[in-house]
């Protein structure tokens, strides 16, 4: 069978253009016998929808119990999906099977979903060893990749995508009983140091501030995420305000504290922090935007 407009395609390693497949070929390629299940995400609530007439059901579940799973996926393809604007694809496992899921963008009635489309891989999925009896290595890489995927890959901090997952995850479950305290923590003047003692240094800074979040993280039970190049945020679900902001001064007053050398220079750096516990009523967004002002007005403070 020869594919239409094959001489006017550039090739590149014999990989063919999909817009100039046959057509008989492309009607035996069908969606049914390419996947084996379908469902409509709503990102916003992580809510499922069936499909039938053209219309969108009732929701009826969240997108992450399929996978057993208590809070959204760390690696959530139809998260990327959504701000990527774009098709993404991964792996998942679902109890001794392995899932390839695609994940594509989907307007309708105005409104943004994701259309995943799933197919079972397991024996036929390329890194899967035939002879082996079970796939828990292949579920063991998946779960890595999962985790890494929800991960900043210089800190070993949670990832901005993935924080903002699980805090809208944290007000859509419990948002009334929410007991929350969020820290926002900025490393002053960073830009300087990266220009006066170059990225090398800037990279030691940032290591050194994450080592004493972590060691606070570790007092308050809670998680901490990059979510901007020197900015940080720790979720602390169990802790009070004042216990949050006792562990931020002293971190800040560690920070400061610190000495570090470039050649025969010495410098020092100083962070500023934002705390605010959530007052069971806010938004998200204005929550967010609360703990954000008190991380500037910390700033504003230092410079009087």
């Amino acid at each position: 069978m020869a594919l239409k407009g094959m001489d006017s395609i550039e090739l590149e390693e014999n990989i063919y253009p999909i817009d100039a497949i046959d057509q008989e070929l492309a009607g035996n390629l069908t969606i049914d016998k390419l996947f084996d299940v379908y469902r409509f995400v709503d990102m916003r609530t992580h809510l499922v929808h069936d499909y039938n007439d053209g219309k969108m059901c009732e929701p009826c579940r969240k997108c992450y119990e399929l996978w057993n799973r208590s809070k959204p996926c760390p690696n959530c393809s139809s998260e990327r999906a959504v701000q990527q604007k774009k098709q993404i694809m991964k792996m998942e496992y679902l109890g001794d099977k392995s899932i390839l899921i695609l994940s594509t963008p989907w307007e309708q009635d105005g409104k943004e979903y994701v259309l995943e489309l799933g197919r079972d891989v397991t024996n036929s999925f390329s890194v899967y060893d035939a002879t082996s009896e079970d796939s828990s290595e292949l579920r063991e890489l998946i779960s890595s990749y999962s985790e890494l995927a929800a991960r900043d890959s210089f800190t070993g901090l949670y990832s901005k995508g993935h924080a903002n997952n699980l805090l809208q995850e944290m007000f859509a479950v419990q948002k009334e009983q929410l007991k929350l305290t969020l820290a926002l923590i900025d490393i002053d003047h960073f830009k300087s140091v990266n220009d006066r003692f170059g990225h090398l240094c800037g990279d030691e800074v940032i290591l050194y501030v994450v080592d004493k979040i972590n060691a606070l993280n570790e007092q308050c039970s809670g998680w901490a995420a990059r979510i901007g190049g020197d900015e940080f945020l720790l979720a602390c679900p169990f802790s009070d305000k004042d216990y949050v902001e006792r562990l931020c001064l002293e971190m800040s007053e560690t920070i400061t504290g610190h000495y570090f050398k470039k050649g025969h220079s010495e410098y020092s750096i100083a962070i500023s922090c934002g705390v605010a516990a959530y007052d069971g009523q806010e938004t998200l967004e204005e929550f967010l935007e609360r703990v954000d002002m008190k991380m500037y007005e910390d700033k504003v403070q230092k410079k009087q």
